[in-house]
């Protein structure tokens, strides 16, 4: 059952959340690491792209300003 907001009875927000916090490459090869990747596989219509952000040399979960 998708859940609505009873003030905005029309309005649907799709959140899109393709990388997870904690999914390493040695744990699966799918998960995006890099921005482009990340872009890339993000779904076509979604209202939010909720993401980690990923060291784009070992692809691990990082807090990294840089990455």
């Amino acid at each position: 059952m998708l859940a609505r907001d009873q003030t905005y009875p029309d309005v649907l927000i799709v959140s899109c959340a393709i990388a997870g916090a904690v999914h390493t490459p040695s744990m699966s090869p799918y998960p995006p690491v890099t921005p482009q990747e990340i872009a890339d596989q993000t779904i076509a219509g979604a209202t939010i792209a909720h993401l980690h952000a990923r060291d784009p040399i070992n692809g691990r979960p990082t807090a990294s300003k840089k990455a």
